[in-house]
């Protein structure tokens, strides 16, 4: 744990190796957490269990400096690509289990809407939807 009350940054809902989510938010082993991930042009938003835990912009002073200082100094365009593919780690010892993933691209930001981001809908709770 560190000094900040943020847990280590390989974390479930973590940035890895750059921003790590804060403590008592993933559930129990063997119950399903529920995660979502929200980029919206370089911001990007890591929710876990319906709680914000990581937000940061990809590209920023602060993510180069955390690139700068991570395993991932060699690829200093490490994060920044516009398109490609979506990799889930499951390469460490034990199981990994998903179910029920979804992607959607979301409609692109418009003068109006990159000002003021509507995230009700984020905060909200998605009765039936589990």
């Amino acid at each position: 744990m560190h000094a900040d009350n943020c847990q280590w940054f390989d974390a479930a809902a973590s940035a890895y190796g750059l921003y790590g989510p804060c403590a008592g938010v993933v559930k129990a082993f063997g119950e399903w957490n529920t995660t979502r991930i929200v980029v919206q042009g370089s911001h990007v938003e890591h929710w876990l269990n319906g709680e914000l835990v990581v937000a940061y912009d990809l590209g920023s002073a602060d993510w180069r400096v955390k690139v700068a200082e991570s395993k991932f100094a060699a690829y200093p365009h490490y994060g920044l690509a516009k398109e490609g593919y979506i990799g889930i780690q499951g390469d460490h010892p034990g199981s990994l289990s998903i179910r029920n993933i979804r992607f959607h691209q979301l409609a692109r930001a418009t003068a109006a809407t990159r000002a003021e981001p509507d995230v009700s809908a984020l905060l909200t709770p998605a009765v039936g939807r589990e």
